[in-house]
């Protein structure tokens, strides 16, 4: 299943995306947005992020490697499929998220925004996930909100989503997961140079 995050910087995506993948590491079932995403256990769990007990996410391999019961998590996937550059979107690519479930993977990604991603990921997304600050405890707790996919006639064929709330709204403490990763790593970019600023 593919499952997408979105949601304003520093709402919580990534944690979110630790949390499911601390979970998995341990063989738990795991959850968001009160909806169990896997209750097994996978061979291999991807991250385009440093993480402990992970491997490394190789973009670029999807497609052309062959993965079998695994979790991929990536963080900021308008760095890799960027919907406004579609044209570099590979056959390769387009086979792996086409015959994702054929070899037993689970995709979860974030972004700013769902319409950051290639309209062939999110097209293939079943749950979308709002992740917002939780009222009063917003610096430390992150809430996500099931956002469900669906089509309906009506005269017309309509793709649409809805969003669910009480009771499948779920929470993460997040400083259980700070010490996990590093919430300044930079992803999907090559060291950057030094600047060489002037004074006025």
């Amino acid at each position: 299943m593919i499952s997408g995050l979105f949601g304003l910087p520093g709402s919580g995506k990534s944690v979110t995306l630790v949390k499911a993948a601390d979970k998995a590491l341990h063989g738990k079932p795991f959850k968001i947005g009160g909806h169990y995403l896997h209750t097994g256990k996978y061979d291999h769990i991807l991250t385009n992020f440093p993480l402990s007990g992970c491997d490394r996410l190789e973009w670029d391999t999807l497609g052309k490697v062959e993965l079998r019961n695994c979790l991929i998590i990536c963080d900021e996937i308008m760095l890799y499929a960027d919907s406004r550059k579609y044209k570099t979107f590979s056959d390769d690519l387009t086979f792996f998220f086409a015959e994702h479930r054929h070899f037993d993977i689970d995709f979860i990604y974030a972004s700013q925004t769902y319409r950051d991603c290639d309209i062939r990921i999110r097209n293939l997304t079943q749950r979308f996930y709002l992740c917002e600050p939780a009222p009063v405890f917003g610096d430390r707790i992150t809430m996500t909100s099931p956002i469900k996919a669906g089509i309906r006639v009506d005269g017309d064929i309509k793709e649409g989503y809805v969003l669910e709330r009480f009771p499948h709204i779920g929470f993460c403490w997040m400083p259980r997961y700070w010490d996990k990763y590093d919430t300044k790593a930079v992803i999907g970019h090559g060291e950057l140079e030094k600047p060489t600023l002037q004074p006025w």
